[in-house]
């Protein structure tokens, strides 16, 4: 075997294990659960890390009255859960990217 067929063997033996590590990243993506919440804590919004909404938690105690006796809003809180939501994924796949990137050596630029 020349070294030229040596070299293009071991590159397709890099581009398939590449492929085997993002399949399998993508299926964890699926099991993988995220929870967002609201600075109180009264809504909690739950997707995967990959985008699939699970469900929405509202704390009925929640909607009460504010600390200056007026009624809360629920859209605000629904909003700050879902920041934190995203803000998670982010980082999370971040993560996941740095670590793809440090396993086969690529320069992957920030995002």
């Amino acid at each position: 075997m020349s070294e030229t067929s040596r070299d293009l063997t071991d590159l397709l033996a890099q581009m398939q294990s590449v492929r085997d590590f993002v399949q399998n990243a993508q299926a964890e993506a699926n099991d993988i659960e995220i929870a967002g919440r609201s600075s109180d804590g009264s809504v909690v919004v739950r997707s995967t890390l990959n985008g699939e909404f699970r469900a929405v938690e509202v704390d009925p105690t929640g909607l009460g009255l504010d600390s200056n006796g007026r009624p809360r809003r629920l859209e605000g809180n629904i909003m700050a859960a879902l920041v934190d939501l995203v803000e998670q994924q982010k980082a999370l796949a971040k993560e996941r990217a740095e670590e793809m990137a440090a396993r086969f050596q690529l320069d992957i630029p920030d995002v």
